[in-house]
């Protein structure tokens, strides 16, 4: 069964759909659970970065990163192989992020990612070791560096005005350099 990782009701739908943030986020959403076709490319409302160029092709699974890392390894956890993995986080600091990512990368979470796609990092600046530790892209390329799958950083879903869907379990391609994600099947039948 595919769920949809995305709007909510208040920030989501309850927000001024003539602003062009949340016309974005509605319009894909509506798209993505009413068309019998694949949504296709998702366009970019926002400036997304490739952090590690590559293509990849799996099924999307993800969320908020804290949700991520507590349920890796339980009976809760999809098991799928090729996966493009997404995450977004919300007032985390970097050491936290990192601790998180390190945990589930020693046990065997990156082994089956493909892609990984992170959303938007909101209000994620440290405070705690301030100017000790690497900036957020490096602590991702580093943690990773033995997976070698494409990164593209600062897409347009997480805790922020933009919220793309994403809809996990569906088939999905990613190309990091091109900064394109495409749902290559429908979401409903």
């Amino acid at each position: 069964m595919v769920s949809l990782y995305g709007l909510d009701l208040l920030y989501g739908f309850g927000v001024d759909k003539d602003n062009p943030a949340p016309k974005y986020n509605i319009d894909l959403f509506i798209k993505c659970c009413t068309q019998k076709e694949s949504l296709g490319k998702i366009p970019a409302y926002t400036q997304w970065e490739c952090w590690r160029s590559g293509q990849a092709t799996g099924r999307l699974v993800g969320g908020y990163l804290q949700a991520v890392s507590g349920l890796f390894q339980t009976k809760y956890w999809p098991l799928l192989r090729e996966v493009i993995f997404f995450c977004e986080t919300l007032e985390t600091q970097p050491h936290a992020i990192e601790r998180q990512l390190t945990i589930i990368e020693a046990n065997g979470f990156f082994d089956n990612v493909t892609g990984m796609i992170i959303g938007k990092l909101v209000d994620c600046e440290e405070k705690e070791y301030m100017g000790l530790l690497s900036d957020l892209k490096e602590i991702v390329l580093d943690i990773t560096r033995n997976y070698n799958f494409p990164v593209i950083a600062n897409a347009d879903f997480g805790h922020d005005i933009t919220n793309m869907p994403m809809p996990e379990g569906l088939l999905a391609q990613m190309e990091a350099e091109d900064l394109s994600i495409e749902l290559i099947e429908p979401m409903v039948y």
